[in-house]
């Protein structure tokens, strides 16, 4: 019974760990919502199991992940965008330039 306990913690102890990795790759914007609507159907799919959709936790938690990847990324598009418009806008036109004198 003893080592039917340890296996038994050990196997807890695995399920409950979670090591955070770090994976660069390169993908464009429409492959991430690619990803993003096949990780959505994946998850809303119904499938009658025994662990009670317990499944579809990992799925759900990477696009959860992709859902704030695809944020960032249009945020930082956006930042990029108002800075080349101010530069652009101060270097060709300085009429038009809010924030010239």
């Amino acid at each position: 019974m003893n080592r039917l306990q340890e296996m038994e913690k050990k196997q807890v102890s695995s399920k409950t760990s979670d090591d955070i990795v770090t994976i660069k790759f390169l993908v464009t914007d429409s492959e991430i919502v690619l990803l993003i609507n096949s990780l959505t159907m994946t998850t809303t799919t119904l499938i009658p199991t025994e662990d009670n959709g317990k499944w579809k936790n990992p799925y759900e938690k990477l696009l959860k992940d992709l859902k704030k990847i695809k944020a960032n990324v249009l945020e930082f598009k956006e930042k990029r965008k108002n800075s080349e418009k101010v530069k652009v806008t101060g270097t060709q036109n300085p009429a038009e330039c809010e924030t010239c004198d």
